[in-house]
């Protein structure tokens, strides 16, 4: 996915995650944008701020239902960082 065209780069709904668990994945870290979820104003307002963050809750929702452990990390200055969501 380009640039601009959504918040997820690949399929985010409830097939993928049947998928993720057909191959017996039971943990996935979830890197963050921190100009996203900030709602920094060069930020398409559709992918950032609130909408970000509700679209990453939903997800972390779907995959904790499904009962993996969904660990979101922000990325800055090309390290990572992470916090149990």
């Amino acid at each position: 996915m380009r640039q601009g065209q959504g918040i997820f780069a690949g399929p985010s709904g409830q097939a993928s995650v049947k998928d993720m668990k057909s191959w017996g994945i039971n943990a996935l870290r979830l890197p963050l944008n921190e100009a996203s979820l900030n709602g920094e104003s060069y930020v398409d307002p559709g992918y950032a701020g609130v909408n970000y963050r509700n679209a990453i809750t939903s997800y972390v929702k779907l995959l904790n239902s499904a009962a993996a452990m969904a660990k979101a990390a922000i990325r800055q200055l090309g390290q990572a960082s992470g916090a149990l969501v």
